[in-house]
């Protein structure tokens, strides 16, 4: 499980400490596959496989939302901006 520990800034004079459990990492970029130079048939082949992918990623998704609502955890969910984050330290953890 990938957990981050962190000073969150809400505004100047709001500063608290916070732990995390990372659902989907922060970044400024996004996560592509370039088919700049792939033929016709290639971005069909593709596009039909990413499609069919998608279901299980969508049925996984699903499946813990629906875990983390039936187990009461539904108000833990938060976005934090990263320039608002300071003495940020992540790593593994099994939270034993």
């Amino acid at each position: 499980m990938n957990t981050i520990q962190f000073q969150y800034r809400k505004t100047p004079e709001q500063i608290t400490d916070r732990e995390a459990i990372i659902l989907s990492p922060a970044s400024n970029n996004y996560l592509t596959l370039d088919i700049t130079e792939l033929d016709k048939a290639e971005k069909v082949k593709l596009e039909a496989g990413l499609v069919e992918l998608q279901k299980g990623v969508d049925e996984a998704f699903t499946t813990r939302t629906k875990w983390i609502r039936d187990n009461g955890f539904e108000t833990c969910y938060r976005n934090f901006a990263k320039d608002k984050m300071s003495q940020v330290i992540a790593g593994l953890t099994n939270l034993k």
